[in-house]
């Protein structure tokens, strides 16, 4: 007599069929996350290291400080899928991005396998209707911006991401070294400014 007890199937464990498969790779559906609350004076600051908070800290001292609308501002890691789900309530976020080797700045779905945080997070964002801005640091090519440029024209996924694309044709990507140029953060400042008032 066969117990059929300890072969049912445990409903929180996926079966093998329940992945999707893209490019001959198992993909896992994720949770479906709730919007983001946007009605509020909440400006998110997000990064993707644990090191990097207190430094995103002190970047968005330095821009919000200047804002006459005053936003509170929250920094949130973003290291795993949870970290995307848990994006606190903001109407606007600075995603802070270090890009890697390849001068990736946010995944691209076609091209990356892995978990792909920063496209994930910044979609949610954007699903959510929150104003995104992109800032791009540790680039070192960024300090021979001339006056007004927003960011480093080397950095050619801007022009092929979809979602960069997006956002660079609202003036919300820009790049640096260690700091914000004047005219960097001025745009910044004016549309928070905007956003909040």
């Amino acid at each position: 007599m066969v117990c059929w007890r300890f072969f049912a199937r445990n409903p929180m464990m996926p079966r093998q069929n329940d992945a999707f498969h893209h490019n001959g790779n198992a993909v896992w559906p994720q949770p479906e996350a709730q919007p983001i609350q946007t009605g509020n004076k909440n400006v998110a600051l997000l990064c993707f290291r644990n090191d990097d908070g207190e430094i995103v800290n002190r970047w968005g001292d330095e821009i919000l400080q200047s804002c006459n609308s005053k936003p509170r501002k929250r920094v949130h890691v973003i290291e795993s899928l949870d970290d995307v789900t848990a994006i606190p309530p903001c109407r606007a976020a600075l995603v802070f991005v270090d890009p890697d080797e390849m001068e990736m700045i946010i995944e691209d779905e076609r091209h990356h396998i892995g978990m792909s945080l920063r496209r994930q997070a910044v979609q949610r964002l954007l699903d959510s209707r929150v104003e995104v801005f992109i800032v791009v640091y540790h680039d070192k090519n960024t300090n021979d911006l001339t006056s007004g440029q927003m960011y480093n024209r080397k950095l050619g996924q801007i022009d092929q991401h979809a979602q960069l694309k997006q956002l660079k044709g609202q003036t919300r990507v820009f790049s640096m070294k260690d700091s914000l140029k004047p005219w960097q953060t001025g745009q910044i400042v004016g549309e928070m400014d905007a956003i909040f008032s």
